[in-house]
């Protein structure tokens, strides 16, 4: 059997200093935190005009892209856990891994619900909404409940429900998925098939109610729907074992411990298939994988933008694969060579942030947690006292207030909720500190 955290140890370079990279997938998941925020603000129409052109679009950022790319996200996160035995499919293993994700989402999300009931939705307590509240604390709330409520929990409710069939997910693909091109066709098929799902839905629920602008139907079975949102989980989830594969297949050429290309020395030969060489190699057609990467993710908010500016059902319909498929390749991206190394990076600090500025991004995936949850609940204040005549000036006042009210209620709850469960956490399963990047994975 392959030793998966030996060759961490020899991919970290055992001995080395920890590195003091950018962690890009923690700043990919705050960006898309505030792109909920700039979506739920409500952007203004024909607001940006310049040139005779109608540029207002770039400021519709669409919600739902950003939530798939959280789901993505955590599917890779998830199925790393389990593939780098972390979490084992033993008794153990399994309390070890529901442990970490009730003390990851429980404690602020049971605050959040508790505080946004009393304080801003008091009338959640009256008797005839009791129902609506189990479903919250049981995470199957769905927004198109007849309760008014912070609407962006129905993601927890998702993503709960996912983590909560993560294990079986992993037994099925590690007994099914044993080669590259099995966890290929898997994941194609999976996303092709889901778009077909999602459009076979949207038809039928449009031929038999007539529209779907607004309708429970849309949001209950496709939106919200976990089996609709799989490909998005499942794709960052096989990510792992492909990107374990590839470092098994690690041409000697490349030094994982220093970061650098070995020269081929005289007279040798090598046999690399290519997509190992083209997964190994530093860019495609010139442009550095990661270069590809943030270009998919920038093409992706363009068109997703746009769509959702004309109003098109395509946001709804084909944003979703794309997002899939743009999250995947971001992941692998950033991740391919430093897969088994990641999870031992320097830890976010001031003097990290001195030595790489660039980390200071970071800070938003920290929070990110927290803005989501705290953002809409104070929109709800927010948004009625923006009494400004310009559209587009009461439309910054409105983000900038609930933006910097997010910031400071996300850092309070921070320090004072996720970071006392992480320790706690961490002393309940006697694991070795981590970095407060893996604290909030």
């Amino acid at each position: 059997m392959f030793c998966w955290r030996h060759l961490a140890m020899v991919a970290d370079g055992s001995g080395l200093r920890p590195p003091n990279r950018w962690d890009a997938l923690l700043t990919l998941r705050g960006v898309a935190c505030c792109l909920v925020i700039v979506a739920h603000c409500g952007p203004p129409a024909q607001s940006l005009v310049w040139a005779g052109q109608d540029w207002s679009w770039v400021l519709f950022a669409p919600g739902g892209v950003a939530v798939r790319v959280f789901f993505c996200l955590s599917g890779y996160l998830i199925g790393k856990g389990f593939y780098t035995e972390r979490y084992r499919l033993d008794r153990p293993g399994i309390i070890r891994y529901f442990q970490s994700r009730a003390t990851r989402i429980l404690p602020l999300y049971y605050a959040c619900i508790l505080i946004s009931a009393t304080v801003f939705y008091p009338h959640s307590w009256q008797p005839n909404h009791w129902g609506h509240l189990l479903r919250l604390l049981t995470f199957t709330y769905e927004h198109s409940l007849p309760f008014e409520f912070n609407a962006p929990l129905w993601s927890l409710s998702t993503e709960v429900q996912f983590y909560a069939i993560a294990p079986l997910i992993f037994w099925a693909s590690r007994r099914w998925l044993k080669t590259g091109q099995l966890l290929l066709v898997a994941m194609a098929a999976v996303t092709g098939g889901l778009m077909l799902y999602r459009f076979g839905v949207f038809e039928l629920i449009e031929q038999l109610l007539g529209s779907t602008e607004g309708n429970p139907y849309f949001i209950r079975y496709i939106y919200t729907f976990l089996p609709a949102n799989l490909d998005a989980f499942l794709v960052g989830f096989w990510l792992n074992p492909l990107m374990q594969k590839l470092h098994q297949n690690r041409p000697p050429t490349i030094d994982l411990a220093e970061g650098k290309t070995n020269p081929i020395e005289p007279g040798q030969r090598l046999s690399v298939r290519p997509w190992v060489a083209l997964a190994w190699g530093r860019s495609i057609l010139g442009l550095p994988w990661k270069g590809w990467a943030i270009g998919a993710m920038g093409l992706l908010y363009g068109l997703a933008a746009w769509w959702k500016y004309q109003g098109s059902d395509r946001v709804l319909l084909v944003a979703p694969g794309l997002t899939v498929l743009a999250t995947g390749l971001f992941i692998f991206a950033f991740e391919r060579r430093v897969y088994f190394s990641s999870g031992r990076n320097r830890p976010l600090s001031r003097s990290a942030m001195a030595a790489n500025p660039f980390r200071a991004w970071e800070l938003l995936g920290l929070l990110s947690f927290g803005l989501y949850v705290w953002h809409y609940p104070l929109l709800k204040v927010i948004g009625p006292l923006i009494t400004n005549r310009s559209s587009l000036v009461a439309y910054g006042e409105r983000l900038g207030l609930v933006f910097l009210g997010s910031i400071a209620l996300a850092s309070f709850t921070y320090w004072a909720i996720e970071v006392p469960a992480s320790r706690w956490r961490n002393k309940a399963q006697r694991s070795p500190t981590r970095s407060l990047n893996d604290s909030n994975r």
